[in-house]
């Protein structure tokens, strides 16, 4: 698909505006926006009480941090292991001491929750016993909202019909798989224990085993990726005919193994080129984008995506490694299985760094994650006591809709098409002069070549 004259030219405004779809996002990220500010400008939380009250809304991730194998495109906290390493099989007891933990600490017995997400890592991997465990530990110590959406994370080789089974009769009503690609040389070069026919062996395990909500995670613009590959991505998705499909851009993140091999990068143009034909391809196929490269399909939302980019609830989570956000900080777990033991045998939390936001900070935080899907401009203003136009971040907002990156339509405020293709570099944008500040110190900037248009 060619791309409009018009939207050439929006392009080329990004340009001037110093926004390129850089693959290792230079100086202002090392991945795609999932917290504020970015975990390694977090500090030492060791005096920080963070759950001194969650009496508003909340949503629980439980992370589950073994894998079969790397990927060399990740750099979350996870390792390889089978089901019967003696690190999977105690994991399940830290996860309930960690639970046990926090409702102490608030002193109730069940914490309200309105969205689950088992995550990792690949909590399929657990054996049956493990995972029940687990779920059963949720079961005990959460209380999820009726109608509240529960999802199971899993890759195909792991994914078990009685597992499905089980994880439905403790409350699991949503399944994610991490497909990645539907190309089989791709899934060996970036790692995959699995190839093409394993994702559809999943989902049919899957629905036989009574779930129909499965979610196909994917990831576009890989290395070595070309158009007849979004094109399998697209014949592999309708020939499933699952109703969402969560397709991240892929970006180059410090610590896993494509930014240590330093594996080169498709050009801006590729990449261009290849999203905006997915989208279309995904349209075709009666797909809706909302939010921000997630494609679901009538009464199918991702409520846990669209709960945390709303800012309005706290991220309660378990587990090594995992990130939250509680009472107005953003914090992370410890990432070292030895500190996670010890902090729970001596009846401390495990969260390791953090950091408080301040009223400014949190009104750029709603902003950035709002860009994700859309902002109710009168609804803003009514929580937060400023119009979004009168915000320190007022006149960068303004450049924005000027280059047509950015929209206003009635009341809502939102990325256009084209600035949706480089949200995650917009999002940058509006960090704060301090986090930037801290940004740059961390990660230095890297020369990149923009598309020729």
């Amino acid at each position: 698909m060619e791309l409009s004259t018009e939207d050439q030219e929006k392009i080329e405004n990004l340009h001037h505006l110093g926004i390129f779809k850089n693959p290792e996002m230079g100086f202002k990220t090392s991945q795609i926006i999932v917290t504020y500010p970015p975990t390694q400008s977090l500090k030492p939380a060791s005096d920080l009480d963070l759950y001194s009250d969650v009496t508003g809304r909340n949503t629980l991730y439980v992370h589950i941090p073994f894998c079969t194998s790397i990927c060399t495109y990740c750099s979350y906290e996870r390792s390889a292991s089978s089901e019967k390493d003696e690190r999977v099989t105690t994991y399940p007891l830290l996860i309930e001491r960690e639970a046990s933990l926090l409702t102490s600490r608030l002193g109730i017995e069940k914490i309200p929750v309105e969205s689950i997400y088992i995550g990792g890592g690949t909590p399929t991997l657990l054996s049956n016993l493990d995972l029940e465990q687990v779920l059963q530990t949720v079961q005990r110590y959460f209380k999820l909202e009726r109608d509240g959406e529960y999802t199971l994370e899993g890759s195909p080789e792991t994914i078990k019909k009685d597992q499905i089974i089980l994880a439905r009769e403790l409350g699991i009503n949503r399944v994610s798989i991490g497909a990645e690609s539907f190309n089989d040389d791709i899934l060996k070069k970036i790692g995959r224990q699995h190839d093409s026919d394993g994702i559809s062996d999943a989902v049919n395990k899957i629905r036989c085993g009574g779930i129909e909500n499965i979610d196909i995670d994917l990831i576009r613009g890989l290395p070595g990726y070309n158009s007849t590959m979004v094109l399998e991505d697209l014949q592999g998705i309708a020939n499933l005919g699952v109703p969402s499909v969560s397709s991240y851009q892929y970006t180059k993140k410090p610590g896993s193994r494509d930014w240590k091999r330093k594996t080169e990068s498709l050009s801006e143009e590729e990449l261009l080129n290849m999203h905006t034909n997915f989208i279309l391809g995904m349209n075709k196929l009666g797909y809706t984008q909302r939010p921000i490269d997630f494609f679901n399909k009538e009464n199918h939302d991702f409520k846990h995506q669209l709960l945390k980019w709303g800012c309005q609830v706290n991220q309660l989570v378990l587990g090594m490694g995992c990130y939250g956000f509680v009472n107005n900080t953003q914090f992370i777990h410890t990432r070292s299985r030895k500190r996670y033991e010890e902090n729970l045998n001596e009846g401390i939390l495990p969260a390791e760094r953090a950091f408080v936001l301040s009223t400014e900070e949190l009104l750029r935080r709603e902003f950035i994650f709002g860009l994700k899907t859309e902002i109710n401009i009168k609804e803003y203003q009514q929580r937060n006591g400023v119009s979004l136009f009168e915000t320190s971040f007022s006149e960068d907002i303004g450049k924005f809709i000027n280059a047509g990156a950015i929209e206003v339509i009635g009341d809502t405020i939102r990325l256009t098409e084209i600035g949706a293709l480089f949200a995650d570099w917009i999002q940058c944008e509006f960090y704060s002069p301090l986090i930037k500040q801290t940004e740059s110190k961390v990660l230095r900037p890297k020369k990149y070549a923009p598309a020729r248009i």
